[in-house]
């Protein structure tokens, strides 16, 4: 629901945000065929990384209000995706205006040269995921990965989390060698 401004000024900011409205749109209807068995947090999130994918940004700029409407629920909800999907542990950084044009940039952060000498299973996981999520390894690779990094995998290990990084900057290495 676009308030339309007949201001002479305002036209083709009219313009840019009536193509926007139709791309979000267009947007919901292919994602809804796909998510039917998806929360509505999980939509949201789906929806946000297409955005984010097919604007071929690092920085995604968004109205709370307006996907609140998109999505039929209110904007807290649209805040707890963002605050919970779109953190620093998964790769992005989130900044925001309150108020009637309020707004949220939703930033892509690559922080992949940046794995410790130790790593959880579940850091280890949520990195692999990013790596997922930003397109750069497959589902594939992504399922090896995990499972190499697993504890189960990585039982007889003295110290996991160690080992775990090891392997973790092991393949991340030679992926920047093919790349």
């Amino acid at each position: 629901k676009l308030k339309m401004c007949y201001n002479k000024d305002t036209k083709v900011k009219e313009s840019q945000s009536q193509k926007r409205m139709a791309k979000i749109i267009h947007l919901t209807l292919a994602l809804e065929k796909e998510a039917i068995q998806m929360g509505i947090s999980d939509k949201i999130e789906a929806f946000i990384l297409e955005l984010m994918k097919q604007e071929e940004e690092q920085a995604l700029k968004i109205q709370r209000n307006e996907l609140a409407d998109v999505f039929g629920c209110v904007p807290s909800q649209i805040n707890y995706v963002i605050s919970t999907r779109f953190c620093p542990e998964r790769g992005y950084i989130v900044t925001s205006r309150r108020g009637g044009g309020g707004y949220v940039v939703i930033q892509r952060i690559d922080n992949s040269n940046e794995i410790n000498d130790e790593i959880s299973e579940n850091d280890a996981y949520r990195y692999i995921k990013r790596l997922y999520d930003t397109s750069k390894i497959t589902s594939r690779e992504s399922s090896i990965m995990q499972n190499a990094v697993s504890d189960m995998a990585l039982y007889r290990a003295e110290n996991k989390n160690r080992v775990r990084a090891d392997i973790l900057k092991s393949m991340m290495h030679l992926m920047r060698e093919e790349l």
